[in-house]
């Protein structure tokens, strides 16, 4: 890619790409993986993956499309490397995205205890130690190293009561003794000793070790499609330095894995929860399509996902930790709040075996699946620690993000209808807010031992929008700092305020309506398996008076809010046409869904150092805008505890008396054109013709007469530069 003048004259050096090259499948190939990246497989016919269904304890493959994850045909048509115009570039290097998954058990020798004597200077003749018995394990193993030259110790055990269950007798200088010994679970005490008399003279010592033979569980990993970076490498072109930036993914475990968010479905058997609602006395109770009592049910295959991944928000894999490092500058960790819903789950990289029963579970998943609720938290970041080449940590920051659900829902249906197959299910969606995010930061001090923590807090306490309203630092000698912001949207009109949203009353009748359902569902009649069966009717009247509820619901809101003639636009423009000329403007920044900050002050220990206050003018050309036309500062000669916050009184906005301009602003066509500074100093500034930049400053200072003139070059000529003296 290069970059060329408009005529063609002048070229820079070009930007250069290149990209991994295996083979890319061709555009409608079969041959990619359950998440959609290539996996080599082109024999592949269709993509219904091979499956199993598990019948009576017998399992039958069904083979299919292979559609598992193959490093490194997932890498096909990656970006390798960007070349730079300056000679320098930037080389990535990729590896297979992996996830913690089965829990194995291995079994191996697993170390109970050890005892030293007399070997690395120890005075002591005898040790004794307890240990534990697994009784889930196999035999225990002793391992005896004797590196005396002239005396012999032994080594026995004894159980709990104190009674002896082993001895090894005199194990010969110089030598070293492993045997076997099975013992039943239970608490006992290992003894390694030399003869009581041989201290004097006791040349080196003997050590015993002790550990038991058990099934230990093993995280394992699975790969699953898409890359994850591994490296970096920049050249600056000018040395033979290259920096490596080396990205590392620590598991549970010691694992190097993953979370798999949104595990792809294949296979299900058909089960509805308003089916097992509204026909519980049918063939299948718990609501399966087919009838219990047959050795299977009816089950559904499906080339996509039966489960939407729209769950994943955005990636399938989340790691809980990220490393980045550099050789000789240290590493970076990087920690992330998980999922509640998937961290835990442990399984195979999609569902593609089926167990087949006479009876339908209620573990059976709702079929059509309704979206998993949305994690907020999922992804923020937890924790930040910065350490030296040494290891050792120079921050720490810590994050306690805060979100509140939203106390509207929406209602959602996702239903499923072709011949044999007719079902649907009803779910809410809720959407969240942050209100708070505090950090802990921790600063060390490694070579004098010392450390300062800060704690930094900021709350989104407006009701009206998301920025933040107040930020407070406190330090470790108990210092605080709080900066205090209000914005436009926080300038209420009351009047405009107090219409009522409609919630309570819409939450009233969600309630009503469910109770008049759980009432009547259960004690209607008559209640059978035909079209009459009374549930059925109840149902559908408590649907349609859910529905009425919130058609009645939207309606108010559209009024009030949205309506061409809604009443909060008719309160607003009456406020406008009667506010005066600091509080107009504001209220046409709100009208424009434009929330600038208006106020901002600073407080330390609950006193004011300083307060900023931006007065919005209306302009005249365009007429109707609002621009920031002063901005006004308390300065202070001491902190004050006494402070008017600006708010909204009458017709008009009331500030603190202490301010002062600083500056006052003069627009036209929505650019500054005259800026006064509190000195009296005007800078004025002439535009294009396009409007969009200036092409000279004009300088006035009264006191000395000085005036400056600064021409711009532009594209319609050639402009200088003087200074000319009155």
């Amino acid at each position: 890619m290069q970059e060329l003048a408009c005529d063609g004259s002048t070229k820079i050096p070009p930007h250069k790409f290149s990209y991994f090259t295996e083979s890319l499948p061709r555009r409608l190939s079969f041959a990619f993986d359950h998440w959609g990246y290539s996996n080599g497989n082109i024999n592949n016919t269709g993509l219904v993956p091979t499956y199993a269904i598990i019948k009576n304890g017998v399992s039958v493959t069904v083979d299919g499309a292979g559609r598992d994850a193959a490093w490194p045909a997932m890498r096909a048509g990656s970006l390798h490397q960007v070349t730079y115009p300056t000679g320098g570039s930037s080389r990535f290097d990729f590896e297979p995205k992996l996830i913690d998954t089965f829990n194995t058990s291995v079994f191996q020798n697993v170390f109970l205890t050890s005892l030293v004597v007399h070997e690395y200077g120890q005075s002591n003749v005898t040790q004794t130690l307890p240990f534990t018995v697994s009784a889930t394990g196999g035999n225990c193993t002793i391992q005896v190293n004797n590196s005396s030259s002239n005396w012999s110790p032994t080594f026995i055990i004894n159980n709990s009561v104190g009674t002896q269950v082993y001895s090894s007798g005199t194990i010969p200088v110089s030598s070293s003794f492993n045997t076997n010994v099975a013992l039943p679970a239970g608490n006992y005490t290992a003894t390694l000793s030399f003869p009581a008399n041989s201290q004097s003279t006791l040349i080196n010592g003997a050590d015993a070790t002790i550990g038991q033979w058990q099934w230990v569980p093993v995280q394992t990993t699975l790969k699953v499609g898409g890359l994850r970076i591994k490296t970096i490498t920049t050249d600056d072109g000018a040395t033979s330095s290259d920096i490596v930036t080396s990205f590392t993914y620590p598991g549970t475990s010691g694992s190097t894995g993953g979370m798999l968010y949104s595990i792809p479905v294949y296979l299900q058997i058909i089960r509805n929860d308003l089916m097992a609602l509204v026909w519980p006395l049918s063939c299948s109770p718990n609501g399966c399509q087919s009838c219990d009592g047959l050795n299977e049910h009816s089950y559904f295959i499906s080339a996509g996902s039966i489960r939407p991944l729209s769950t994943m928000q955005g990636e399938n894999v989340g790691y809980n930790e990220v490393q980045v490092s550099q050789a000789g500058n240290g590493k970076t960790v990087y920690r992330y709040y998980g999922s509640n819903i998937w961290d835990n789950i442990l399984a195979d990289v999609c569902v593609r075996t089926l167990t087949q029963s006479s009876s339908c579970s209620l573990s059976i998943p709702n079929f059509p699946a309704a979206p998993l609720p949305f994690e907020f938290m999922r992804g923020e970041l937890k924790y930040e620690g910065y350490f030296n080449e040494a290891g050792q940590v120079l921050k720490e920051m810590t994050h306690y993000p805060v979100y509140v659900d939203d106390a509207l829902t929406t209602p959602g249906h996702i239903s499923i209808n072709q011949p044999g197959l007719s079902s649907y299910t009803e779910y809410q969606l809720r959407s969240a807010y942050k209100t708070r995010d505090a950090v802990i930061t921790t600063s060390y001090d490694p070579v004098h031992m010392n450390s300062a923590t800060t704690t930094t807090t900021i709350y989104y306490g407006s009701l009206y929008h998301h920025q933040p309203t107040r930020t407070v630092a406190t330090t470790s000698t108990s210092d605080s700092v709080v900066i205090k912001a209000r914005y436009a949207f926080d300038f209420r009109i009351n009047s405009c305020d107090s219409y009522p949203d409609s919630l309570a009353y819409y939450n009233t009748s969600v309630h009503n309506d469910t109770t008049w359902l759980n009432s009547n569902i259960t004690s209607c009649t008559p209640q059978n398996n035909q079209v009459s069966n009374c549930r059925n009717t109840i149902f559908a009247q408590f649907r349609q008076m859910m529905a009425q509820a919130r058609i009645n619901f939207i309606r108010y809101r559209r009024r009030k809010f949205t309506d061409s003639t809604n009443l909060i636009r008719d309160c607003y423009l009456m406020a406008t046409q009667n506010g005066d000329a600091i509080l107009k403007p504001v209220l046409r920044l709100q009208n424009a869904y434009c929330n600038p900050q208006l106020e901002v002050n600073e407080w330390r220990n609950s006193k004011l150092l300083h307060s900023r206050f931006t007065k919005y003018d209306t302009s005249s050309s365009p007429l109707g805008f609002a621009y920031p036309g002063k901005i006004r500062l308390i300065g202070l000669a001491s902190p004050s505890a006494s402070f008017s916050i600006a708010s909204v009184s009458g017709n008009s906005i009331v500030t603190d008396s202490r301010y002062k301009d600083e500056s006052v602003y003069l627009f036209s066509s929505g650019n500054p054109v005259e800026i006064t500074s509190r000195a009296g100093v005007t800078n004025s500034y002439i535009w294009d013709y396009q409007n969009s930049e200036p092409i000279a400053r004009y300088w006035e200072r009264p006191a000395t007469r000085w005036r400056i003139l600064h021409l711009k070059r532009t594209a319609r000529g050639t402009g200088t530069s003087a200074e000319h003296l009155r």
